[in-house]
């Protein structure tokens, strides 16, 4: 695991390309992915197309470089972050990077990174774990930064539901400026991420008197019950 046959630039390259080309194409979540051997940049793919890049951040490949090293020959998923590579218009949008580290033949390390788009990654992910109307959910990463949220939310709300979850509480209520929410979090492991579910009171409980309401009622403890596990 972690090691990989010398890449020369030729065929290996080229089957490389194609291959990344074949995987990449059906998912609009992916921005681009690239092979890297040391500090060369052996191929780039933009599935969606694009403009060349300028270049990349030498710091940054040797942060991704160290990412990747974690787990050799495995995915690791990284925190939302600025892109390696320099637009050229100046256009810096955010990535979520995930990193394949391995060693060559030779003993040069060598890196393949996928760069997704947070904004139809977290709109596929939420959009599986909505149920109810009036639910609000939002995706963080390992560092409670918003990757992407289904709905606006209120200054102060997100800090206070998280300072719950760092004293251990999982589901429970928070008032915030005179309102009352129910919430329910979910950790992924696999990418550290964190997934936060938010209902306002107000609207979860005067519709339970009528027999649709009361159906999403018990998916929303149906909900709360899976977090929970």
């Amino acid at each position: 695991a972690g090691s990989l046959p010398l890449l020369d630039g030729g065929t290996a390259t080229e089957a490389l390309r194609v291959l990344s080309r074949r995987l990449a194409e059906p998912f609009h979540e992916i921005r681009s992915v690239s092979v890297f051997r040391g500090e060369a940049l052996l191929f780039r793919e933009v599935p969606s197309g694009g403009g060349t890049p300028s270049g990349f951040r030498g710091a940054r490949l040797e942060e991704l470089y160290r990412l990747g090293a974690l787990y050799p020959g495995k995915p690791v998923w990284g925190r939302l972050s600025p892109s390696l590579f320099q637009d050229p218009q100046g256009q810096e949008k955010p990535v979520i990077p995930v990193c394949w580290g391995a060693v060559g033949e030779d003993g040069v390390p060598a890196l393949v990174l996928l760069e997704l788009s947070p904004d139809s990654l977290g709109s596929t992910l939420l959009a599986t774990q909505r149920i109810l109307r009036y639910q609000r959910t939002f995706l963080l990463d390992g560092g409670s930064r918003m990757i992407y949220g289904d709905a606006p939310i209120r200054d102060g709300l997100l800090e206070l539901v998280m300072e719950q979850y760092r004293q251990g509480r999982r589901m429970f209520s928070v008032d915030f400026s005179g309102r009352v929410y129910q919430c329910c979090t979910q950790y992924n492991a696999m990418a550290g991420w964190l997934t936060v579910s938010l209902i306002e009171e107000q609207d979860l409980f005067p519709g339970a008197k009528d027999q649709p309401a009361y159906i999403e009622l018990m998916a929303l403890a149906s909900v709360l019950l899976a977090c929970a596990v």
